[in-house]
C-alpha cells in the first residue's frame, strides 16, 4: 500500500486549457522552460501538449530561459549568496548547465569582494583573533556558498 498522488484525468485537455494552466503559474512567478514543463505534467496534462504550449510562450517571448537565469542569477547575487549557492540554486529551480556556467563566467564579480561585504554586513569591520569568531564566521560565509579562499580572505580584510 504505497502512497499515490491524486492526479485529476487531464486526457481531454486541449491546449487552449494547458495554455490557460501556464499563464496562470507564470502569473504568480517566473519559470524556466523546464521547470514549467514538469509542473504541468505533474498536473497531469499530456507530455506533447505541453511542450506545445511551451514552444507557443517560447515563441511568443513569455518565457525565456536567459532572461529567467539571469535575473534569478543577480536576484541571488544582490541577497549577498556566493558562487556556490547561487549554481545550487539555478540547478535546483532547473536551469541548465550551459547557461549557468555562461553567467558565472561571463560575470566578472570578485566574490572575495562579495564574501567582505556578508561578513561586514553581518558581523562589522573587526577582525578578531579567537578561534570561537573565526568559526562562526567561517560558518556562515560557507552557508551562503563562498569558497573557502574568498572567506579566508575576507576574514583578514580590514575596512579601509
Amino acid at each position: 500500500m504505497g502512497f499515490e498522488v491524486n492526479k485529476k484525468d487531464r486526457s481531454y485537455a486541449t491546449l487552449d486549457n494547458v495554455l490557460r494552466s501556464c499563464y496562470g503559474v507564470l502569473s504568480l512567478r517566473d519559470h524556466s522552460s523546464i521547470e514549467l514543463r514538469n509542473k504541468q505534467i505533474d498536473k497531469g496534462y499530456a507530455p506533447e501538449l505541453v511542450d506545445e504550449a511551451i514552444e507557443y510562450l517560447i515563441q511568443e517571448k513569455y518565457l525565456n530561459d536567459q532572461l529567467f537565469a539571469r535575473g534569478y542569477f543577480e536576484s541571488r547575487l544582490h541577497k549577498g549568496h556566493g558562487p556556490m549557492r547561487i549554481a545550487r540554486d539555478m540547478r535546483t529551480r532547473q536551469i541548465p548547465g550551459k547557461l549557468i556556467e555562461a553567467l558565472m563566467s561571463e560575470h566578472e564579480h570578485s566574490w572575495t569582494d562579495q564574501a567582505k561585504q556578508v561578513k561586514l554586513r553581518k558581523f562589522g569591520p573587526e577582525v578578531k583573533k579567537d578561534q570561537k569568531w573565526k568559526g562562526k564566521v567561517f560558518r556562515y560565509l560557507a552557508y551562503r556558498g563562498f569558497y573557502q579562499s574568498d572567506i579566508m580572505a575576507a576574514m583578514t580584510q580590514v575596512e579601509d
